[in-house]
């Protein structure tokens, strides 16, 4: 016979490291360097100092059908390449210390990549270029405030640390919207990622955060620098022995396949406050030390989840205050696959509503 809980104690502490970023993400995003605001704004406009039209020292200001690429080159390590509103079709390497900004937020500031620049073919995966906007054995990286269109990869990441992405918009790639391949301390912050194969990928990769995003109605397909590999459409997806990921404060839905996806040797990934609905499955999930705490796993077709023996799905909302249905006997969304899921929430966690 099925328990029904009282409230839920605490997640283990180790696990709420994620959930203290959540609710000081003012802290958080000081501590990243955006002034201590979170909001799509001010991790886009203001972090690229919007409305500032003398740029100070070590800035280059790319004027609209300008060369994104020729003021990368020329910026000082440390410097920043701020882009006036338009659309710029190129493909952009960097690899050095550099903020990329826009002046007046990702409306206004396209980057359409250049495909007569990708380079993949016999090419090891740490030296492609498939990205409208590439880093490529970089640290200390920021790219602020821009829209990515047109590419195999909207914003890829290889090979790198520190690499900050706030505030863009990634849509119409042919693989993810924004991809950290064999890379460390990086952060995609309050982004969205549409009509793409996936949201966002990591892949090789420690300790990267994926926080306040939002990622829909990506569909799956072929990625031919991924020896053709086909993908199903998943919002986030955590994969190739990557570990220490935090997942949290993410909107993932009308995704054609998975809200979340962790696979493939992956260890110690951490996803809270997450909201997962509206498609196949909220999550799937295999992997060692692998934690869902406090996620709205609702109105998915197959599955609320289905994680294997490793994944602790305590402590999230499936729908009906008596928990999951499936393995679990509630009348909730199904959890399936021999994940532990008691005790569940009685009520839905609150997910701040999205907004640039």
């Amino acid at each position: 016979m099925n328990e029904r809980p009282g409230p839920p104690a605490s997640p283990p502490s180790r696990r709420e490291a994620l959930g203290r970023l959540l609710s000081g993400l003012g802290g958080a995003a000081l501590a990243l360097g955006l002034g201590g605001a979170v909001g799509a704004r001010a991790a886009g406009a203001r972090a690229a100092g919007a409305g500032e039209t003398r740029p100070g020292p070590g800035v280059l200001r790319v004027p609209a059908g300008g060369s994104i690429q020729r003021a990368v080159d020329a910026a000082p390590p440390g410097g920043e390449v701020r882009l006036a509103p338009g659309e710029y079709v190129e493909t952009v390497i960097i690899d050095k210390p550099l903020t990329l900004s826009s002046e007046s937020g990702y409306a206004d500031t396209v980057i359409r990549a250049d495909h007569s620049r990708f380079r993949w073919r016999g090419v090891n995966r740490n030296d492609q270029i498939v990205g409208a906007v590439n880093v490529m054995n970089a640290r200390d990286v920021r790219i602020l405030g821009l829209t990515l269109e047109d590419a195999l990869e909207g914003v890829w990441v290889s090979v790198s640390r520190r690499v900050l992405v706030s505030g863009c918009m990634s849509c119409d790639h042919q693989s993810t919207g924004y991809y950290f391949w064999a890379s460390q301390e990086c952060t995609l912050l309050h982004s969205d990622a549409r009509l793409n194969a996936v949201g966002v990928y990591q892949g090789n990769s420690v300790d990267i955060t994926i926080a306040a995003n939002r990622f829909t109605e990506n569909h799956g397909g072929r990625v031919p620098h991924l020896d053709n590999d086909i993908f199903p459409g998943i919002g986030i997806l955590v994969g190739n022995a990557s570990t220490r990921c935090a997942i949290g404060g993410n909107r993932s839905f009308l995704n054609a396949d998975w809200g979340l996806g962790i696979g493939l040797d992956c260890t110690h990934v951490t996803a809270t406050g997450n909201d997962l609905r509206a498609q196949k499955r909220g999550a799937s999930v295999e992997g060692n030390a692998i934690a869902l705490h406090r996620n709205n796993l609702v109105g998915n077709e197959e599955a609320g989840l289905v994680g294997d023996a490793g994944t602790d799905a305590r402590y999230n909302w499936w729908g009906d205050v008596s928990g999951p249905s499936g393995d679990a006997g509630g009348s909730g969304a199904p959890v399936r696959g021999g994940a532990r899921y008691r005790p569940w929430l009685t009520e839905p966690v609150g997910v701040p509503p999205f907004s640039f």
